[in-house]
């Protein structure tokens, strides 16, 4: 992947990751001249913790189910 989202990739788990800066860095690693290796850890994702909610929202349903949907196709 380009050297540039390193660091945004990092938080995908289950993969790892090879930043390049050129394509022929690629094909160097492919045919074993080079090696890649990552240059930072990997990120420690924290789920934020909120004490709020929309009970106190009064009336804009369909704007509430679709903040809902959003949120749960993040999960």
């Amino acid at each position: 992947m380009p050297k540039e989202n390193e660091k945004e990739a990092s938080v995908v788990q289950g993969i790892e990751i090879l930043p390049v800066e050129t394509l022929e860095d690629v094909i160097k690693f492919l045919r074993g001249e080079i090696k890649l290796t990552r240059n930072f850890e990997t990120p420690q994702f924290v789920e934020p913790k909120y004490n709020v909610d929309f009970s106190e929202v009064k009336g804009q349903e369909s704007v509430k189910r679709a903040l809902e949907i959003a949120a749960a196709r993040r999960s």
